[in-house]
């Protein structure tokens, strides 16, 4: 900007040149009274310069010429001749500032790094995760420890949910969430609530509608804390309410009342697929593959539903397929549910459980509906051995062993047939372009071996110790 000026103020001195050498001798004599200090263009520091460089005297034109920029530079506003230099912009605050952390490969550190903040190297300590490990794989290192210490956002708190990408997304009510949360006390609707279970974003309740006492409720009761949550909420309302799939947990309405948000939805008296397995794994018994056969095919039923939409679940795990007594299985918990739209059809919003993962996901790798299926597969293999794959390793180091060791398996394959171990081969390929799709998947000769949904509900209700000719309401 400097050069700038002094190649404009030069051609503007260029033709009074000659006056200004005159009218210079003047303000030399002017300046030496009034400055209190020599100036590097003063007469005296130019008759020095005259005398020690010979041939390089500076010219009292050429002294003229600095002195009078310097004069526009840094004299007041208002004595400024010149006009234009009065417009001046002001210098904004930062914007967009980030810590940059400098790390770099150390083989003689015991974290494999150089310049890790200390809770970074505690973590890889922690974890176990060595220096040859480090050495081997060092980008999905950094990959795996960005995503454990990036501060954990709200479920999809900004996503673009509404955008509609095909016309099968415009076949339900897209009226605003506020239009359809009730502002009431919810027991002036509902009577005899009793928890019946505890999730991350709050309690579960069973409970009794007052005008029908034959209709019972699951009600999901939410503090709203802030207004990120309340967002975040309204965004698990508009997925559920947006799909109507029998493999699929119905939504009937909501009730925001003093601090509290009430989500109204279908009751699954036969509780979550966990309570299944946990419950067969106290007694010493496993899911017969068949049942395996039967479960992989309602929930990819659900999922063939939710993606039609353009959604993916994000968190398909035994925790949110839930049961009643007549066998049927769905999907719920749609907190971590995003809507991919023709402008963004993959993300990279990390979000979802460790150990159900899948590994471009936890990389921070954009991403589709192929995070599903490969939660798929392991929900399959957590119902085949009672727990998902690397439970008993700490997250950082589980999450690292998802990128780096390659597809999990089955402790013990010679027990399995060939037909549920290609099925599984098929949900957890690590290159996502080359995993089985939902459709695909359906298609696969695994599934003609399932069991029947009475031999399902038998099951359920042999697990919650309901008799068989109790019917279900």
């Amino acid at each position: 900007m400097f050069a700038r000026f002094l190649k404009d103020t030069s051609h503007e001195h260029k033709q009074n040149a000659i006056d200004k050498t005159k009218k210079g001798e003047q303000r030399v004599a002017t300046e030496k009274e009034n400055d209190s200090h020599t100036s590097p263009f003063s007469e005296s520091s130019t008759s020095k310069i005259s005398q020690g460089s010979g041939d390089e005297t500076l010219s009292k034109r050429k002294i003229d010429l600095y002195r009078a920029v310097i004069r526009k530079i840094f004299t007041p506003l208002e004595n400024h001749e010149d006009l234009r230099l009065a417009v001046s912009a002001p210098i904004s605050s930062p914007s967009q500032v980030s810590h940059k952390v400098h790390v770099e490969y150390d083989p003689n550190s015991s974290t494999g790094f150089a310049g890790l903040p200390p809770h970074w190297e505690q973590l890889l300590l922690n974890a176990g995760i060595g220096t040859q490990e480090v050495e081997q794989y060092p980008q999905e290192t950094a990959d795996v420890l960005r995503f454990h210490n990036k501060p954990h956002l709200p479920p999809i708190a900004t996503d673009d949910i509404l955008a509609a990408s095909d016309d099968q997304c415009n076949d339900f009510d897209m009226s605003p969430v506020c239009s359809i949360i009730l502002q009431q006390d919810p027991y002036m609707f509902y009577k005899d609530l009793k928890k019946i279970g505890e999730g991350a974003s709050g309690s579960v309740y069973k409970a009794t509608s007052l005008d029908c006492p034959q209709h019972r409720v699951a009600m999901k009761k939410v503090k709203l804390t802030s207004q990120t949550v309340h967002e975040a909420m309204e965004t698990e309302i508009n997925m559920m309410r947006s799909i109507q799939h029998e493999n699929v947990v119905r939504f009937y309405e909501a009730y925001e009342w003093e601090e509290y948000l009430w989500l109204v939805m279908e009751l699954l008296e036969g509780g979550s697929l966990t309570d299944i397995i946990y419950f067969l794994m106290e007694h010493k018994c496993y899911l017969e593959e068949k049942q395996i056969a039967f479960i992989c095919q309602e929930v990819l039923k659900g999922l063939e539903g939710i993606h039609a939409l353009r959604r993916i679940h994000r968190d398909v795990k035994s925790d949110n397929v839930l049961t009643d007594f007549n066998g049927h299985m769905k999907l719920a918990d749609f907190g971590y549910c995003a809507q991919i739209s023709n402008e963004k059809l993959k993300r990279t919003t990390v979000v979802g459980t460790p150990y159900w993962m899948a590994p471009e996901l936890i990389r921070g790798k954009p991403y589709d509906f192929k995070v599903d299926v490969w939660s798929l597969g392991i929900l399959a293999l957590e119902c085949a051995e009672g727990e998902p794959p690397l439970l008993h390793e700490t997250p950082l180091r589980a999450m690292f062993l998802i990128t780096t060791r390659g597809p999990p398996g089955l402790k013990n394959p010679e027990n399995w047939s060939c037909l549920f171990r290609d099925f599984l081969q098929k949900c957890l390929i690590i290159d996502p372009s080359k995993r089985a799709s939902i459709k695909e998947l359906l298609l696969h000769p695994f599934l003609k071996t399932a069991c029947n949904r009475k031999e399902m509900a038998k099951l359920i209700r042999l697990c919650r110790k309901v008799p068989e000719h109790v019917p279900f309401m």
